[in-house]
């Protein structure tokens, strides 16, 4: 009757075990199988974009590079030289007056919630920064940190500024005290993602999210 308990009671413990650990394991071929990533023009200007789909999400795999409006220089005060050149797949940045006009027809800035959903399915806010980013074109702050992340789900994320240090994204969404518009911050040399608030006035990066 005793080796029964004890066999019982292991099997429940390696249960546990077991459920503890497909948990907190992150398993890409589910979460953003390859077969639903690819490509897509933006028939505003003829530009090719890949995409990747997170979920039940369809993210671009790049920064968006599109030049709106008639003064193209206001766009990328310290990111590129030329908007045609890509910035190195960086793409311009943005005011957030441009935001609701900036993406491609049937996709949109994403509002906080969308970001807080991809976060999630890339295992959270403490890892998803080390997830999303791309392998290259980032800059160690140290030598030991890594030059990159580790790109799970192709989402390739690149830094906002040629330095390679960090980037920034904009949100749609405004926080609730001062209606300041929500912003994401990602580093070189971090795992995590800052979520944040910026004024209207500074310029950042722009991943757009199919409807």
């Amino acid at each position: 009757m005793r080796f029964l308990s004890i066999v019982i009671a292991c099997v429940f413990i390696a249960a546990c075990s077991d459920k503890g650990t497909d948990a907190e394991e992150f398993n890409a071929a589910k979460v953003c199988p390859e077969s639903k990533r690819g490509t897509f023009v933006d028939e505003r200007d003829g530009q090719v974009y890949k995409y990747t789909t997170i979920g039940d999400q369809v993210w671009m795999a790049e920064n968006l590079n599109y030049a709106v409006g008639s003064d193209v220089k206001d766009l990328y005060p310290s990111s590129c030289s030329s908007y045609k050149d890509n910035c190195d797949g960086r793409g311009l940045l943005y005011p957030f007056d441009y935001i609701k006009s900036a993406c491609p027809a049937g996709w949109h800035v994403p509002k906080q919630k969308e970001w807080d959903e991809l976060y999630e399915k890339m295992g959270g806010v403490d890892v998803a920064g080390e997830r999303l980013k791309a392998v290259e074109g980032w800059t160690p702050l140290n030598r030991e940190d890594p030059q990159g992340g580790t790109d799970d789900c192709g989402f390739s994320l690149k830094p906002s500024f040629k330095s390679g240090y960090d980037a920034q994204f904009w949100s749609a969404s405004l926080e609730d005290l001062n209606y300041n518009p929500i912003t994401e911050y990602f580093y070189s040399n971090k795992s995590y993602v800052r979520i944040d608030y910026s004024t209207d006035r500074h310029y950042y990066s722009i991943r757009c999210i199919k409807n």
